[in-house]
């Protein structure tokens, strides 16, 4: 659910309300021990594919590579 609310933040330009959540599941796994890092970035794979993009997409993904 965080993954989701993080999306709609930075859909809807709310980007430090996104930027926080990003950053901290960065570091957390789900219960299948998943890395939120890469499902985040493969969700912004997927919403690109169906047309929806953000210009901030990149600067999250590469602020969450970082980590």
């Amino acid at each position: 659910m965080q993954c989701k609310l993080a999306h709609s933040h930075l859909l809807q330009n709310q980007f430090n309300e996104a930027k926080e959540l990003y950053q901290a599941l960065s570091f957390e796994k789900n219960k299948d021990h998943e890395s939120y890092k890469n499902i985040i970035l493969e969700d912004f794979e997927k919403l690109k594919m169906d047309g929806i993009v953000h210009p901030d997409m990149p600067k999250i993904a590469e602020l969450i590579k970082e980590y």
